[in-house]
């Protein structure tokens, strides 16, 4: 079976830090579990952004080795690709750096529409062709009009249309800004409006399913799967404590104390000020010396300084809340096994990973009672 598999998740493959979010890594993880099946010849089409991004991780990774890549792109084309992906290696600090990244991403954006109008796209031949499966974007112009290609996306949570303040510049992407301001249409009400009744797609929850079908009738309800996501092998009960002393050494966790911990990133949907507000006031209340708070992942810059101004605000006990930053993968299992417990109390989830990593790695877990998380957790953890 010929498959095409939509790359543009994988935009920040080579980047092992916050950008790669949970989506990210669903993705990546249907992807290489897909490539274990021999009789599925899959190919991946990546955006000109992408295309040669995914090229050089595919020299790199084990993982990736039998990927195909669709070539679409003629050279001055691939030459812009060339120039996204040395951009991407670069990781701007300091709000000089910041503007010249965004002038440079402005640079390149014109230059990948001037490239693309004057020399076009490959013809190709998708006669062959199957399935189309994407994990979170809308379907490209060059395979929605091909009758033999049945269409699969993958759809994660209604976010943008139920929370539109949640929604910042940051998430979208500057370019997705721009966008938005010249059109009048962001991303997310551009891929609503692309979901029809002929295509088929998989939500990962009950709740997210019921959330697509309120706000995007034209869906074919007997056209949409319920298909829960699952975490990879990096996740299980860790109790290696010398691998311990060491990962607590490179986030700055004391040694001496317990610790509760929460994966996410720092943004208002994830209900932080309150979490650390209430963490603060159980210690002080039960005079609590040897417990500390710490919260792993990246943030959003509109909301990091009112964050940063709450922990500021508890005075002497603003030690207690630890932030360790972008965590690495391979130290998420051991976190997760020697917490206290785990946290989890976002006020809107289309699934909630987090939360299943945390069973699976045998923390305990307390979550939020809202949208698809009891469905997630199930029996596993205590909702509130």
């Amino acid at each position: 079976m010929k498959i095409i598999f939509d790359g543009y998740c994988f935009k920040y493959i080579t980047q092992n830090n916050s950008s790669r979010s949970g989506i990210f890594f669903s993705a990546y993880n249907i992807l290489t579990q897909m490539l274990q099946y021999k009789d599925l010849d899959i190919t991946i089409y990546a955006d000109v952004k992408t295309f040669y991004i995914f090229k050089e991780q595919i020299r790199q990774e084990r993982n990736l080795k039998n990927v195909k890549l669709l070539e679409v792109y003629r050279k001055s084309v691939l030459f812009v690709s060339y120039l996204y992906y040395l951009k991407s290696k670069f990781i701007p600090k300091g709000i000089f750096q910041i503007l010249l990244s965004k002038l440079t991403t402005l640079i390149l954006f014109f230059l990948e529409q001037l490239a693309l109008f004057m020399s076009g796209i490959k013809k190709i031949n998708l006669n062959q062709i199957e399935i189309y499966f994407s994990p979170k974007n809308k379907v490209p112009k060059i395979f929605y009009k091909e009758k033999n290609i049945t269409k699969f996306i993958l759809l994660h949570d209604v976010v943008p249309l139920v929370l539109p303040k949640h929604l910042v510049k940051q998430d979208r992407g500057f370019i997705g800004f721009l966008k938005e301001k010249i059109t009048g249409q962001s991303w997310f009400e551009e891929f609503a409006a692309s979901l029809n009744q002929d295509d088929y797609y998989f939500a990962n929850s009950i709740y997210t399913k019921n959330d697509f079908l309120k706000y995007c009738p034209k869906i074919n309800p007997d056209k949409i799967m319920v298909t829960y996501l699952g975490t990879n092998e990096n996740f299980y009960p860790d109790k290696n404590t010398r691998k311990n002393i060491l990962i607590r050494q490179k986030y700055h966790i004391p040694q001496d104390k317990k610790y509760i911990f929460s994966l996410c990133s720092l943004e208002p949907r994830k209900n932080l000020l309150f979490v650390v507000e209430n963490f603060i006031d159980f210690i002080k209340n039960n005079q609590i010396q040897d417990l500390v708070f710490v919260l792993g992942g990246g943030y959003w810059e509109e909301f990091i300084k009112e964050f940063e101004k709450k922990i500021d605000g508890l005075g002497d006990w603003k030690d207690k809340i630890i932030r360790a930053g972008y965590v690495d993968d391979e130290d998420l299992a051991n976190l997760y096994s020697h917490s206290l417990c785990s946290v989890y109390l976002s006020i809107y989830e289309g699934f909630g990973l987090p939360a299943l990593e945390a069973m699976k790695c045998g923390s305990p877990l307390i979550a939020s009672n809202v949208t698809s998380i009891p469905e997630v957790v199930g029996g596993g953890g205590d909702t509130h």
